[in-house]
């Protein structure tokens, strides 16, 4: 027998659907690590494209948790090149003497005693799915977008192993997702999320915070049950 959600747990949904379900998240993890970007006019002007796109797709998110905090995202995005607002929001949060560092390892090792284990973790867990982060983003392996859009690859990756049929690759890719999402992104997102918060009581990055932190712990909960449901149909 499947296993079937708890009340307010994520939806079970039919395995044809994981394919446009992992299509979904993909998108849904690219645009967070988009928004985490500098802002230029140009960038907003994408996220706010992407974010109509996505928008347009939103049919199954809307019965999951996250889906209120997640719609005041991609409501402000689609208005963000209008605010102005961004560029000195975002130097202020995350450029110099940033007030909420986008790191992993700012959160989980404070006194930097153990960040060269943290980053070589990272770097091996991108390694073993076939990624080297870009010398061109000049970041280290910790970053939040970097991490953000590794989860996003992944989510590729289970897609294209679901439309073409290939189950074990979706199980892994599944279980490699849930690792990730545990290990790193669960672990310091809160942590991220709650000092934004305290040093952006309003604004578009909050609302990302906000709206980031939901889904990931959505996302884990969903990635569980997925990997106890299609792990066992071998």
């Amino acid at each position: 027998m499947r296993p079937t959600a708890s009340p307010g747990s994520p939806p079970v949904l039919p395995l044809p659907l994981l394919g446009d379900l992992a299509r979904l998240r993909q998108g849904t993890y690219r645009l967070l690590a988009d928004v985490f970007l500098y802002p230029t006019p140009e960038h907003l002007a994408a996220l706010g494209a992407t974010a109509r796109s996505l928008a347009e797709e939103e049919g199954i998110w809307a019965s999951f948790g996250f889906f209120v905090p997640w719609r005041r995202l991609v409501d402000a995005l689609c208005m963000a090149r209008a605010q102005g607002s961004a560029e000195g929001e975002y130097a202020l949060l995350f450029l110099v003497n940033p007030a909420a560092p986008p790191y992993e390892s700012f959160y989980r090792d404070p006194q930097g005693l153990g960040r060269g284990h943290l980053l070589a973790q990272l770097a091996r867990a991108y390694a073993e799915a076939g990624l080297a982060p870009s010398p061109s983003l000049g970041e280290p392996p910790d970053f939040l977008v970097m991490e953000l859009e590794f989860m996003a690859f992944l989510c590729g990756q289970e897609a294209r192993a679901w439309e073409r049929g290939d189950h074990e690759k979706g199980v892994e890719s599944l279980t490699r997702q849930r690792r990730f999402l545990q290990a790193h992104l669960g672990m310091w997102f809160p942590l991220f999320a709650r000092r934004l918060r305290e040093k952006a009581p309003e604004g578009l990055y909050r609302l990302a915070a906000e709206a980031a932190s939901a889904f990931l712990h959505h996302d884990l909960d969903l990635l569980r049950l997925l990997v106890a449901e299609v792990g066992h149909e071998r």
